[in-house]
């Protein structure tokens, strides 16, 4: 498999997930014609009960006159690293009318966040994802995490040269639109790892704005919680399977991830499928063995399986993709996750091969099992 092919899969859900290159629609025409949700289909279930929720002393809150529910954010709240919060990137059957609104409906039954990603250059367009994520975080009442990047997933290139002055523009944009809609969650770079094997130069420039624009968001928002995202096998050597190398972990990068002290979380997107064949062969440390490294809160905002077999020599199914669910619920049972993001809850077109049916939905809108998997889960 040709090596190019491949960065930019473990990458693809972020460019995926960008609102804007989903769809005709600008995200400013989504905030403004965006309803609230309704059920629209018989299989709608109740929104399930989080572990923090569940406990007796949470129940026994006096009602303070809201409707709101104890656990759920408004603009303005940070994550709440005391538990893990769940939840899925953007992904619609479509971005039209019905299909959208009831996206959200779907995202309150898989967990309290969804997340978009995006261009660091488009953060706080009016037609961009974030925005859309951003704004309407409160109308539907989930937590917003919004991610960046400013390096071409399939290149590993910068998407523009970071010269002191777009260093600059970028740290007053992330700033700025954490002023503006006060995100629960801000990733400053995600998979930065492919960034740094691919462009050394540039991403030492990228660990300065990094640096910066952290404390620039924290002075102007603190509540804010920011972050930095890696790629968990191959920051770890594992660039073996689907992804088309070999797997070295004398190759890892570990060094890496004490180069941003200010990120108060540091994520991780995961795909053990891309390296696995089934589920029950991922190893029982598959995550302890990486987390025990991190001196701080750990999140996984990207992970999946595929639902059938995409990728020729490489069988999979509905089955194995509910057999994963469970499987990483075994696995990060005893690390403390502040975040556990699925990739899509339906399937999205323009995706590579490898990422095609990740949806815990079918496209005709029926649940897989993954989906009934994860929402007892979480």
């Amino acid at each position: 498999m040709h090596r190019r092919r491949f960065l930019a899969l473990a990458g693809a859900t972020a460019t995926a997930t960008a609102l804007a290159s989903c769809t005709g629609n600008g995200a400013s025409d989504l905030l403004d014609s965006a309803g609230p949700p309704t059920t629209t289909d018989s299989t709608a279930t109740t929104p399930p009960t989080t572990a923090a929720a569940a406990d007796p002393d949470d129940a026994a809150t006096p009602d303070d006159g809201t409707d709101q529910p104890d656990d759920q954010q408004t603009a303005g709240d940070g994550l709440p690293l005391d538990r893990t919060n769940y939840g899925v990137s953007l992904s619609p059957r479509s971005y039209e009318g019905a299909d959208f609104t009831e996206f959200f409906e779907r995202a309150g039954e898989a967990g309290t966040v969804v997340r978009s990603g995006g261009a660091w250059a488009e953060l706080g367009s009016p037609d961009s994802g974030g925005t859309a994520v951003a704004g309407l975080a409160e109308q539907f009442g989930y937590t917003a995490a919004v991610e960046v990047n400013v390096f071409d997933s399939g290149s590993g290139e910068p998407d523009r040269p970071l010269s002191e002055a777009t260093i600059e523009e970028n740290v007053e944009l992330a700033r700025a639109f954490a002023q503006e809609y006060r995100p629960a969650f801000l990733g400053l770079g995600v998979e930065v790892d492919t960034f740094y094997r691919e462009s050394p130069e540039a991403f030492e420039r990228y660990v300065t704005l990094a640096e910066v624009a952290a404390q620039a968001v924290k002075e102007a928002v603190p509540e804010t919680t920011v972050g930095v995202g890696f790629q968990l096998e191959r920051l770890r050597g594992l660039r073996g399977g689907i992804f088309g190398g070999e797997n070295d972990p004398e190759s890892a990068n570990w060094e890496l991830l004490d180069r941003f002290p200010s990120a108060d979380v540091l994520t991780f997107t995961s795909y053990p499928g891309m390296l696995y064949e089934d589920p029950a062969d991922i190893p029982d440390d598959y995550y302890t063995s990486v987390f025990d490294r991190v001196d701080r809160p750990v999140g996984l905002t990207e992970t999946g399986w595929t639902a059938s077999t995409v990728v020729e020599g490489w069988p999979s199914s509905e089955a194995k993709q509910a057999r994963y669910v469970d499987r990483l619920f075994e696995l990060t049972t005893d690390v403390e996750l502040a975040l556990a993001l699925w990739a899509f809850v339906y399937d999205q077109p323009g995706v590579p091969t490898a990422f095609e049916t990740m949806g815990l939905r079918r496209p005709d809108g029926s649940p897989r099992p993954a989906w009934d998997a994860w929402v007892e889960g979480v």
